[in-house]
């Protein structure tokens, strides 16, 4: 019974208010404001499916792109980034995510404290990213009562003002996905040098200077 027709109801997902996932951000695209107060199921909109799928296929890229299968077990700083985005992009492209679920979003983002991701950053990006990563926070961390009361005089005619905080989780995965592409090629730089042959001159050199010692 329950598999058969309330997971197939739960997968079609809701407009409800407080649902952050990028699927419900689509219907609402296609939906009149009323469906924010609704909980029933959404209906067949092939737009949005299309749209649903495009988020799919991009953010599977996305994992193919930047998470690495060979990653030293001793870096947890990458690892961390990687399940931090794997995480946030489930929530994402879920068709029911509430929004205390996304809690847990900001694990990966815990991770940008750490003095090692910052100096993976170049200079000119750290305040860009850190201020995304700040938006992140602030979008999830919105008081969807107060967003209510504040907003709903305009969902008639502007519907997606009451889904502001659905661009916490796609902040997330923006702010990740930078920061992880960024450490990925910060840690290539660093294997390169490290793995670099020494030239013939400076292995004389260094012999020189052992003679001269």
């Amino acid at each position: 019974m329950w598999l058969t027709e309330q997971a197939l109801l739960l997968s079609r997902g809701t407009a409800f208010f407080t649902n952050i996932g990028l699927p419900a951000l689509h219907a609402r695209l296609f939906l009149t404001a009323h469906a924010y107060a609704s909980r029933a199921t959404l209906p067949y909109l092939p737009l949005a499916q299309a749209l649903n799928y495009v988020a799919l296929v991009g953010g599977m890229w996305l994992l193919l792109r930047l998470v690495r299968h060979d990653r030293p077990d001793g870096d947890r700083i990458g690892k961390t980034l990687e399940f931090g985005l794997a995480l946030t992009l489930s929530l994402s492209l879920s068709p029911l995510t509430w929004i205390h679920y996304a809690t847990t979003a900001l694990v990966g983002l815990t991770a940008l404290l750490h003095s090692a991701v910052r100096a993976a950053l170049p200079r000119p990006s750290r305040v860009p990213i850190m201020a995304l990563g700040a938006f992140a926070f602030a979008t999830l961390c919105i008081d969807l009562g107060l967003l209510m009361v504040r907003t709903n005089k305009w969902w008639g005619e502007v519907p997606l003002t009451g889904s502001v905080h659905n661009l916490g989780p796609l902040a997330v995965v923006a702010t990740l996905a930078l920061v992880l592409w960024l450490y990925n090629r910060h840690q290539d730089r660093l294997a390169a040098v490290n793995n670099s042959p020494i030239s013939p001159s400076a292995e004389l050199g260094s012999q020189g200077r052992s003679e001269i010692a």
